[in-house]
């Protein structure tokens, strides 16, 4: 019962808001009585909280795929963000929308109105911030890369990516509205953005 509790939060808070996402709506999402919810968490927060993390958890193991230090440093980098655009799609295709990144899009709405959830969100940040900061330390290990503080080209690379991905929803929106879909984007497109780094 908690983990269907935490999809379907996690699923609710994603596509809607957090906001606007009720205790009650969670319950009959998760098919479970308002009882069972108190009976695992004490707030919404701390459900939302433990939604985001089983969340991270399973898409950990696929970034350790993707991260790999058997792969080349640049190679990392293309494979996560293609892997960022083939999961948009998906998503796009069945709920008829692109939803963005969930731990911006729940930490930008109520970071500074919710203590444990920014604290959760601030722990998964910086736990995938070390994945880039690793594949851009190797490439500027290897000469792939001239700069000389990989951390911070790491975060300048990982906000890009953010806020692409958020315009990407944005747009998508718009498009709707306008009953025409997003443009592709092809992998070598995806690939030189990031690169101009």
């Amino acid at each position: 019962m908690k983990e269907r509790l935490t999809e379907a939060a996690m699923d609710l808070m994603w596509r809607n808001s957090y906001g606007t996402t009720s205790v009650d709506a969670i319950c009959d999402k998760a098919g479970a009585k308002k009882g069972s919810f108190y009976y695992f968490f004490k707030s919404k927060s701390e459900l939302a909280a433990a939604a985001l993390e089983a969340d991270w958890n399973k898409k950990k193991a696929e970034m350790d795929t993707i991260f790999s230090p058997t792969v080349p440093p640049l190679e990392r980098l293309d494979r996560y963000f293609d892997f960022v655009h083939d999961r948009l799609a998906e998503l796009q295709k069945k709920c008829g929308s692109i939803l963005g990144c969930p731990f911006v899009s729940v930490g930008s709405e109520v970071s500074t109105q919710d203590q444990i959830v920014r604290e959760t969100i601030d722990r998964i940040m910086d736990r995938k911030m070390s994945y880039f900061i690793s594949a851009v330390r190797d490439a500027t290990a290897q000469g792939l890369i001239d700069t000389p503080d990989p951390a911070a080209k790491a975060r300048a690379l990982m906000g890009r990516s953010v806020v692409s991905i958020r315009m990407r929803a944005v747009w998508a929106r718009c498009d709707r509205a306008t009953a025409t879909g997003p443009a592709p984007t092809s992998a070598s497109s995806r690939r030189s953005s990031w690169r101009v780094l």
